[in-house]
């Protein structure tokens, strides 16, 4: 029988009954799978950000003894590894929709199968402000990436995205270099959530 609580930062345990049910497990699971969608379209990007949740997924199923995290993780850790060989600057093969949504979707299955859904928050903090800067900018189909000059890009109107954001206030930047910022940005994150929240992952759970 499904766990209907779920456990927050500071907040604590919150029993939530048919809500998680019939709200909170539907949203998690469309916007989880529909994010890592969106902050996508760069060489490397989607399996790079992949990689490093990963990481951190399998290290938490293992100190933590959470079975499903552990194995789904390793499973997509591997996969994410091989594919990453290939589809890093310049890529030989890209993901589509169809390897992008089975990021969000692997990571929410494990996190609520195992009960540990507040790693959410951390997970898909950097894809979710994404999401809304692109939500605000009614969702561009196109002109998202930029404009290539010189090797770099360049964002010369009013930014639509996170990496446009990040393109503007570095004054352009390489792809590659566009990549490793938001890889390096999502270690922070989950880092500092850790050091916080799981008092250096293996300290305490909340």
């Amino acid at each position: 029988m499904i766990d209907t609580s779920i456990r927050l930062p500071i907040i604590g345990e919150i029993e939530l009954g048919l809500v998680y049910v019939l709200v909170i497990l539907p949203l998690m699971y469309t916007g989880a799978a529909n994010l890592t969608n969106i902050l996508a379209g760069f060489n490397g990007l989607e399996y790079g950000l992949g990689l490093v949740n990963f990481v951190f997924l399998t290290a938490i199923g293992y100190l933590y003894e959470k079975t499903l995290i552990f194995t789904t993780s390793l499973v997509m850790l591997g996969s994410s590894i091989a594919f990453l060989m290939f589809n890093r600057y310049p890529a030989k093969v890209f993901p589509g929709d169809t390897g992008t949504l089975i990021i969000g979707g692997a990571i929410v299955t494990s996190l609520v199968l195992d009960n540990f859904e507040s790693l959410v928050i951390p997970l898909f903090a950097l894809y979710g402000l994404d999401g809304i800067i692109k939500i605000l900018n009614g969702l561009p189909s196109k002109g998202w990436w930029g404009t290539y000059r010189d090797g770099k890009l360049y964002v010369d109107g009013n930014p639509i995205s996170l990496p446009q954001y990040i393109i503007k206030l570095r004054g352009g930047v390489t792809e590659p270099e566009l990549v490793m910022t938001l890889i390096i940005l999502q270690i922070a994150i989950l880092l500092l959530y850790s050091l916080i929240f799981l008092g250096g992952l293996g300290g305490f759970y909340l």
